[in-house]
């Protein structure tokens, strides 16, 4: 696991688009917590950090690359959208499930959806695809806040943790839009 910062990320955006878009699995900094994620269309890495994070079967949300992506792929009221970008999650169905790898919801089709006001957001909407967001921890135990935290089990399958600072935040407020 490479061990970066912003002006790493800004003097080699090249590098971190390949890797993203190539499958590996990140560690990042949102807008409320470092999250953990993938190309959420890539099975096969989903299903690595499922592994990783001891999380078989509860879903997982996305960064979307930008709120029009939001509006193209999912039925979302115009409310919802205006609440992007934010420390929010919204719960939401896509307009055509077959799109979306079913390691992202093994038993739904429901999807969160996020697009955190952070800067790290910004590279996920270069890539144009969506991108697994979900804490960095095994499943039910307290979430990193810094370094020291990343569990010792996640360092040979990560690629790049995107490191800023502690970050002692909670994770995102969820709103369901799925019965409107």
């Amino acid at each position: 696991m490479h061990i970066v910062d912003k002006l790493w990320v800004d003097n080699h955006l090249d590098t971190l688009l390949s890797a993203i878009k190539r499958g590996d699995i990140l560690i990042y900094p949102t807008d409320t917590i470092y999250g953990i994620g993938c190309d959420a269309f890539n099975t096969t890495s989903i299903e690595t950090l499922r592994a990783l994070k001891q999380r078989p079967d509860k879903p997982f949300s996305i960064i979307a690359p930008s709120k029009k992506w939001v509006d193209e792929h999912f039925f979302v009221p115009q409310e919802a959208l205006d609440m992007l970008p934010g420390p929010i999650t919204l719960i939401l169905e896509p307009k055509d499930t077959a799109m979306f790898s079913p390691a992202i919801n093994p038993n739904g089709n429901s999807i969160g959806v996020r697009i955190p006001d952070h800067w790290f957001s910004e590279i996920i909407q270069k890539t144009g695809i969506p991108f697994i967001t979900t804490s960095v921890n095994l499943s039910d135990n307290p979430h990193m806040t810094s370094l020291d935290d990343i569990p010792a089990s996640f360092q040979k399958s990560v690629t790049f943790c995107v490191y800023e600072s502690p970050i002692n935040g909670v994770s995102s407020k969820k709103f369901d839009f799925t019965n409107c």
